[in-house]
């Protein structure tokens, strides 16, 4: 079991934001600290958020329109770049670390139960059923059975071109955004058997991707916003495209609004109603590098590198959707499967 973080500067030095659909800066803002203003992914739960840092996770309880507060924070090695929680466990993909493995049961104390030594740099992690989907850094896919999340172990890989930057599975395929080697389609129907069936070279670096319904939508770097019809997932075609200012690196998906993590330039907000014409709505400035998205109900929790975890305001688009489309929108979008644990994951759809 490794020893929780104790120092203070955690605690006191978080840099929390509550922004307002403006162009204003957000207020509420908090001298940053060394680490905990480097957050480098984020995933909301039903009751609380987990960030990745460099130096391991955080568990954090955001109140309605207040500014969210560390409950919880437990040291790792490696690097954490992505984490995903299911049930009572959360998986942190941590770079040169492999598959960690945290029980977040207690909120306050979490710990450590198991890893999984990957052979490559890990990047990204995505749970689907009693199978952990780990992309690494120029070794590939690899899908790892976490029925017994004490007990991970490798049934299947699958080698890639390129760097596993981000993962989606969305029922019997798994979407990578490969970095400069674009978007890939892996077939996972037989998680022992994975098999490359689709390939799209995408025009700028594939760091972020989403998959709603019949598309998907990737985060491509300096190209912006990438749209692909996947009904054929054997022939992934390019049907819309946006190239924001900025340098586009995490994607996320709610209803008829793409909400992309647009480094330098923020958080910017599509319509994508017409996926074919992604059409931009509106920007919010943010301190920082915005290198993740996570929404939940009006809430966009953006991972910011520079200015740890923001939290803004995007009920205008929410209320949108709702008049125009005559429903209510969930606060956690619906998951395309069961974890492992037997319960659903609160991640979107999941992403």
């Amino acid at each position: 079991m490794r020893a929780t973080l104790s120092h203070p500067i955690w605690f006191l030095l978080m840099c929390l934001a509550i922004a307002r659909p403006a162009p204003a800066q957000p207020s509420g803002l908090v001298e940053p600290g060394l680490y905990a203003n480097q957050v480098t992914s984020v995933f909301v739960g039903e009751e609380y958020v987990y960030c990745t840092v460099p130096v391991g996770l955080l568990v954090m309880k955001v109140p309605p329109a207040d500014s969210p507060r560390v409950v919880g924070q437990l040291t790792l090695p490696g690097y954490a770049e992505g984490v995903y929680v299911c049930g009572k466990y959360a998986y942190v993909a941590n770079g040169n670390a492999g598959l960690r493995i945290v029980d977040v049961s207690e909120p306050t104390a979490p710990k450590e139960v198991a890893y999984f030594k990957t052979r490559g740099y890990t990047r990204a992690v995505f749970i689907s059923g009693k199978h952990a989907y780990v992309t690494e850094d120029w070794a590939g896919l690899r899908v790892v059975d976490v029925s017994e999340p004490t007990q991970p172990r490798e049934v299947g890989h699958q080698q890639l071109g390129g760097s596993g930057e981000a993962i989606f599975v969305s029922g019997r395929y798994a979407y990578v955004a490969d970095g400069y080697a674009g978007l890939r389609v892996i077939d996972v129907s037989e998680p022992a058997r994975p098999k490359q069936v689709g390939y799209y070279d995408t025009p700028g670096n594939a760091v972020g991707i989403f998959v709603s319904g019949d598309y998907a939508y990737v985060a491509d770097g300096g190209s912006g916003l990438q749209v692909f019809d996947v009904s054929d997932p054997n022939h992934p075609k390019q049907v819309g495209y946006h190239e924001a200012p900025g340098y586009a690196e995490g994607i996320f998906v709610s209803g008829r609004y793409a909400y992309l993590a647009n480094g330098g330039s923020g958080l910017r907000v599509f319509d994508v109603n017409d996926p074919s014409q992604p059409r931009p709505l509106g920007q919010f400035n943010l301190p920082g590098y915005a290198r993740g998205v996570y929404v939940s109900g009006n809430y966009a929790h953006v991972a910011n590198k520079g200015a740890g975890l923001q939290v803004v305001d995007v009920s205008p688009y929410s209320a949108l959707a709702a008049s125009r489309e005559g429903t209510r929108l969930n606060r956690f979008p619906a998951v395309s499967g069961k974890c492992a644990s037997g319960e659903q994951s609160t991640k979107a759809n999941p992403i």
